[in-house]
């Protein structure tokens, strides 16, 4: 299970909104947005204020958030070398014509 899916099932299962959630946890509801689609790195005191709303371990917050960042960056990655593979392969078409 990856945070933004932790964060926004255990919403969910409490049946409370993105702003309800972020009222509770004194957050803004865009920071909550912004973890449920994966958009933000959050820190120390974000995490642990949302685990302490949502019922969870703030360890465990703080693992599945390391793994987000690491496979976000992994596929930052691999989406530019498949660019720069475009770009050589294009290249390489105009030197052979």
């Amino acid at each position: 299970m990856t945070l933004p899916d932790l964060i926004r099932e255990s919403r969910e299962r409490m049946q409370i909104s993105q702003r309800e959630l972020a009222t509770r946890a004194g957050l803004a509801q865009g920071t909550v947005s912004k973890l449920e689609r994966d958009q933000h790195e959050p820190d120390a005191y974000t995490l642990e204020r949302i685990a302490t709303t949502i019922g969870a371990d703030p360890m465990e917050l703080i693992v599945l958030a390391r793994a987000s960042a690491k496979l976000r960056r992994d596929e930052h990655q691999e989406q530019r070398m498949h660019r720069n593979r475009q770009t050589s392969a294009v290249v390489a078409a105009k030197r052979g014509r």
